[in-house]
């Protein structure tokens, strides 16, 4: 209702006020604080798009403040922002068409956003399943899954013939798409990825990288793999990888960097904010010759899926832009290099 729709925009306010790098101290506990008050009256919806709009990823980043009155009230924020995101790591089988993905879920706290299964994951391995053109693309072909969080797409990609990449930040994330690799039998490569790194925004011998969750040890990510400087993809897919309001940018940065002359990206997005989405069709109309886009729905039609956790995972309906699948071809002349 209109109280819901209240509490919402003031925890989107105060995403603002905990990211900040200006901010002082002081108002980031009084923003902590707030949150504990508003997030004991909100729903888990509402928990849930404060969450994957940045608000835990912004909390956690204050856990490694010198202050300790500041970490000690981002931390009861986030104990009273966790309850719906608080379950045992589960072991999960989906059916996608002829085959069967079974993908290891995690904790939260290990491993931010790839601790589920979301809807639009679900939604785009459908999509593969079913879909004749990308089974002819991918049998042979070199792909690169981005974000892949529990591997679902790139795993299946996997099954139907592909030489598989599957690449993520975190150093939790990334072992478990090693396990779930063995799991389902699929020979897939695992790669540390950083989107800032593929868009020049990091120094590449950092010894901590950050994330939207704090900071990596570099140690940890030493011991995966990384894609060659030079390296690109016939096919790169990506689900719910587009949120944040930077992600256009990043995202669109590693598929001009890694997709080859003449290959595909075949991404879906829940689109929670439509300029983001837009720009990032702008962004990407840059370097690829043709861009189709087509509203998809989770709850009916060939896509429908049953969504994972009520509360957490939502449908395409509840998304102010639904959900999108994006095919882009990349330009067939490779990109100019700069003098």
């Amino acid at each position: 209702g209109d109280e819901e729709e209240k509490r919402l925009d003031e925890l989107d306010k105060l995403i603002l006020v905990l990211a900040s790098k200006t901010n002082s101290s002081k108002e980031k506990i009084a923003g902590c604080e707030k949150v504990c008050e508003l997030a004991a009256a909100s729903s888990s919806k509402t928990i849930e798009t404060f969450r994957r709009c940045g608000g835990f990823s912004a909390l956690n980043s204050l856990l490694k403040s010198s202050d300790e009155t500041l970490v000690d009230a981002a931390a009861s924020a986030l104990g009273n922002l966790s309850s719906t995101s608080t379950r045992k790591p589960t072991l999960r089988s989906f059916t996608c068409g002829d085959h069967v993905i079974r993908c290891r879920e995690l904790e939260f706290s290990a491993s931010g956003t790839a601790f589920n299964a979301w809807t639009a994951g679900l939604v785009l391995a459908t999509w593969i399943a079913k879909s004749e053109k990308f089974a002819g693309w991918a049998k042979g072909a070199r792909i690169l899954e981005i974000g892949s969080g529990l591997g679902t797409c790139g795993l299946l990609a996997g099954k139907l013939g592909g030489n598989v990449t599957l690449s993520d930040f975190v150093p939790a994330v990334l072992k478990n798409l090693q396990l779930s690799a063995e799991e389902n039998e699929v020979e897939a490569r695992v790669v540390w990825l950083d989107w800032a790194l593929e868009a020049g925004l990091q120094a590449a011998d950092t010894s901590n990288t950050h994330w939207y969750g704090g900071e990596v040890d570099g140690a940890e990510v030493c011991a995966f793999d990384r894609l060659e400087e030079d390296e690109s993809f016939d096919l790169i897919v990506g689900s719910d990888v587009c949120y944040e309001t930077d992600h256009p940018e990043l995202v669109s940065a590693v598929l001009s960097k890694r997709l080859a002359p003449g290959g595909w990206a075949v991404v879906l997005n829940a689109v929670r904010f439509p300029e983001v989405h837009e720009r990032f069709l702008q962004k990407i109309g840059e370097f690829c010759s043709l861009v189709e886009t087509e509203a998809v729905d989770s709850e009916e039609g060939d896509l429908a899926v049953n969504i994972v956790q009520e509360g957490c995972t939502q449908h395409s309906g509840y998304y102010a832009g639904g959900m999108q699948l994006i095919l882009a071809q990349r330009s067939s002349d490779p990109p100019a290099k700069s003098p």
